[in-house]
């Protein structure tokens, strides 16, 4: 069937969003549409900023793809772990009342997890930075990059079948702003309870708002937030949130590091093969000696 969202939002409308979605819950409800059936509007509703058939790209070090190609998992971590310590700076801010009583704001915070994507299809600074540094232990460190789309991504991430999908499962693109910027968050009160914080978006688009330092990565981010409360006496959400992915679904094609010498790159290839993996597998040509010709007219 047709679907009865036929667009992309992008820019991002936080009135047209919470119309789909009380849409959305009227087609459920009201005429007996399947949710698999209503899928692909909720994801076309979750999706910020970035067309759905927008390539993307991804990049892991050795250790992390080949983890992913076992476990046939992704990883979403919670920000907490991320280097860049403006990261998530709304939740992870002190919070207090007008008369200064803290106000702590963990359970909220830790609910929410993310895994970076980008919008570049080739980048050396991102080779450098999934590569990380050698060791003693890995003197030639490698890193491996996938490819697919916004639309191929979500459909593996989103969950129908979670009571709270609508406030749970989103892809944005990362919007970069000065430090100056950053900081007119907290110029006014914070004030709880508005349209945008019953959406689940409040916080969701914060975490797509890096520095301006990190605009070379161009990135998009996958943004899982865990509605499910804790029992009393109950550890709270775990570090890492997993999500099951089909390889050849998923991924159009695997890239192989630009620095891997032929025998690895060979090696990579058929581990990747034994992992189940059926698409293409190349290596990134960034390195390749360009064999340019000046010709000189006499």
């Amino acid at each position: 069937m047709p679907s009865p969202l036929s667009f992309s939002m992008n820019p991002f409308s936080l009135d047209q969003h919470i119309r789909n979605n009380i849409r959305l819950d009227h087609l459920k409800y009201g005429s007996g549409t399947t949710p698999a059936e209503l899928k692909l509007d909720h994801i076309f509703n979750n999706v910020i900023d970035v067309d759905l058939d927008t390539p993307i790209y991804r990049l892991f070090g050795a250790k992390r793809f080949y983890q992913l190609l076992d476990e046939k998992q992704l990883a979403l971590v919670n920000p907490s772990s991320w280097e860049d310590p403006f990261e998530n700076f709304l939740l992870k801010a002190r919070w207090e009342l007008a008369d200064g009583t803290p106000v702590n704001m963990a359970s909220i915070r830790d609910r929410y997890y993310g895994q970076c994507w980008t919008l570049r299809r080739e980048c050396d600074g991102l080779w450098q930075n999934y590569r990380g540094a050698a060791t003693e232990e890995n003197k030639a460190p490698y890193a491996f990059k996938v490819a697919t789309t916004v639309r191929q991504l979500m459909n593996e991430f989103y969950d129908m079948s979670n009571p709270y999908h609508q406030l749970s499962y989103f892809l944005g693109k990362v919007r970069y702003r000065t430090d100056e910027e950053i900081l007119n968050f907290f110029a006014n009160d914070e004030r709880l309870n508005t349209r945008e914080q019953m959406a689940n978006l409040r916080y969701t688009r914060t975490l797509l708002i890096k520095r301006e330092a990190f605009s070379y990565e161009e990135e998009v981010r996958l943004i899982y937030s865990d509605s499910n409360s804790a029992e009393p006496g109950q550890p709270g959400p775990p570090p890492v949130h997993l999500v099951p992915v089909d390889l050849n679904r998923l991924f159009n094609y695997i890239e192989l590091d630009p620095k891997m010498p032929l025998a690895e790159a060979t090696q990579a290839a058929q581990r990747i093969a034994q992992a189940g993996y059926n698409g293409q597998v190349t290596q990134s040509s960034l390195y390749n000696n360009p064999n340019f010709i000046v010709r000189l007219s006499m």
